[in-house]
């Protein structure tokens, strides 16, 4: 333990592997593991100041949400002035803004509502749809349509889809500044939009849009707070498995070692996916299994439905992936085993 009191054995690993430090930092939270959270912010601002404030903003929108609004637009404002601060206060603040997030409980609604208009295969009519509507219309239905989904997609053509990255969208470049004033003008809460179109503009996470849109069927009455099951994980090289991920290159390489062996999984990802998609889904499978799994979710009805959408959706190439999640959960010791391998 140093000064800190942050466990010192998988710092030098993290600093050299800033992606892996990057998933640590947003699986403590998640999980509500403060040392481990701590300990990720740290590497990452001692090497990346700028990484830590921008990836605090996102996992404040994506994993804490309308759950804790206001927390959420504390990590934009954060990410606005980090800028103008020193070091002292920058760690001192970088580390307060850790532990409230570790601390809030979790809403990963709009999250789910993002995969669903990426991934939804009941949404391709009203992907290709949105992508030559005129922009005022798509706007219209990103602000009043009463349904969710089709307020989704029209979302992300709203806010534009000539970013990096972007799949199964039209290239539109989108019109943000009249999609957050159109909110404004219908009577959305300002605080929420404002803190929606900061948020945007600072990281260009299309989950700022969608928080709007998914406030307004938040009531925050009656809601229970629920921990996931997540399952025994080990330790890669002296950091928590559960960091080695899809996005991390140690993770690319697990999936790929697991997809060699034989189990149930690879046999149904065998029969069902495309090969050059193989190592892609079973990281979907992953992120639903372990990565994103969260202490103190809140469980309300809109986002309980968003995460059964998401876990059908799981994400490519199949219309129904639950039989592959069961399956996986199964043989998740094998494949843990074969991530701490390294």
């Amino acid at each position: 333990m140093d000064a800190f009191g942050i466990a010192e054995p998988g710092l030098p690993r993290l600093r050299k592997e800033r992606w892996l430090a990057s998933s640590l930092l947003q699986k403590a939270i998640r999980r509500g593991d403060l040392d481990w959270g701590r300990a990720a912010a740290r590497a990452i601002i001692e090497v990346e100041p700028h990484r830590l404030w921008r990836r605090l903003a996102t996992i404040a929108a994506e994993d804490i949400g309308l759950a804790d609004l206001t927390l959420v637009g504390d990590a934009v404002a954060a990410y606005r002035s980090y800028p103008q601060m020193d070091a002292e206060a920058s760690w001192a603040i970088a580390d307060q803004l850790v532990r409230r997030l570790v601390a809030s409980p979790k809403d990963r609604s709009v999250d789910d509502l993002w995969s669903t208009a990426y991934y939804g295969r009941h949404l391709d009519y009203e992907r290709r749809r949105y992508a030559t509507l005129p922009m005022d219309q798509v706007v219209e239905v990103a602000v009043h349509d009463a349904n969710v989904d089709f307020s989704a997609v029209a979302t992300q053509y709203a806010l534009g889809t000539t970013r990096p990255g972007i799949v199964n969208f039209g290239v539109r470049k989108g019109a943000p500044t009249c999609f957050f004033d159109k909110l404004l003008d219908s009577g959305y809460f300002v605080t929420v939009v404002e803190m929606g179109r900061d948020g945007w503009q600072a990281t260009k996470s299309e989950l700022f849009g969608l928080l709007p849109i998914m406030s307004r069927f938040w009531h925050g009455d009656d809601l229970d707070l629920e921990t996931d099951e997540w399952l025994p994980t080990g330790f890669y090289d002296g950091v928590p498995s559960c960091a080695v991920d899809f996005f991390t290159r140690p993770g690319r390489s697990a999936l790929a070692r697991f997809l060699r062996q034989p189990s149930e999984t690879t046999r149904w990802i065998t029969e069902h996916i495309p090969p050059a998609r193989h190592v892609e889904f079973l990281g979907s499978l992953l992120f639903r299994t372990d990565g994103g799994l969260c202490k103190d979710r809140l469980m309300w009805s809109l986002g309980g439905h968003y995460r059964e959408q998401t876990d059908r959706y799981t994400h490519i190439c199949v219309e129904d992936a639950e039989e592959a999640m069961k399956l996986f959960r199964s043989d998740f010791p094998a494949f843990d085993e074969e991530r701490c391998r390294g």
